[in-house]
Order: C-alpha cells, then structure tokens, then sequence
C-alpha cells in the first residue's frame, strides 16, 4: 500500500486506490446500502491519478512509515524529492519535525506522533482543502 500497491477499501466511506484509479464510497449508510441492494458498487466519486500525484500520494503515504528513501523515487517516478518538496522539508526540519539528507527523509519522534497533520503540507494545491485516504 505504501509503495503504490492497489488497496481496496470496503464499508461505508472507504478509500480504494486500483490501477491508478482513487475511489471513495458513499458516506451514507442508506445510500451504500441501497447500492448493494441493486447489485452496484457503492461507489461515490472515482478519480484517476496523473504521475505527480501518483508521486504525491505514495510519499504522503511513506511519510506514516517514518524514513523515506530518495533513490526509490528517483528509480520509480525519476525525480528527486528532496527537490521536488524542497519548500515543506525545509520548513519541518526547521520545525525539527523531520530531517533531510542525500539519502532521503527521516521523521523525528515528535514529527512521527503528528505525522498526519504533517502530510498535507505535501498536498497539491488542488487537492489541500480535502481529505484523502
């Protein structure tokens, strides 16, 4: 899941990510149900990802793991994160949050207890009034 794996998410409200498609069910419990009723998947709203956010995503999502190693992006996505999020990096590691260096992100203990309140400094700009799964 961390490293672009598809996910299927099953309930009410749930997040899948297939094929580079995110999808979110209905938070409705009638409206889920009434879709299953008549045999169609509870599906809310579907989205596909561009690369920039496929990367976006699967950092944000490696970030909860508390290291992040650059050559994996450079291998997978060709870019340099410390790069690429120069700006938010910069910004936590002043804030002692994290640290940055050549071989990629490192979250201090205090960044990791908040590390959810920390990702969506990475968002794009588009997607930062919204919550993702």
């Amino acid at each position: 899941q961390y490293h672009g794996a598809d996910l299927l998410g099953i309930g009410v409200a749930s997040f899948s990510y297939l094929s580079g498609v995110h999808y979110q069910n209905f938070a409705s419990l009638d409206e889920y149900l009434t879709s299953l009723s008549t045999n169609r998947l509870p599906l809310y709203r579907a989205y596909p990802l561009d690369g920039d956010e496929q990367l976006v995503r699967e950092f944000a999502l490696q970030l909860k793991l508390g290291t992040i190693e650059a050559q994996y992006f450079r291998d997978k996505f060709d870019v340099e994160i410390c790069e690429r999020f120069a700006e938010p990096l910069g910004r936590l590691a002043h804030q002692e949050w994290l640290t940055v260096d050549r071989h990629g992100v490192s979250l201090t203990r205090e960044g990791l207890l908040r590390v959810d309140r920390l990702i969506p400094e990475f968002y794009l700009s588009q997607h930062s009034n919204g919550r993702h799964g």
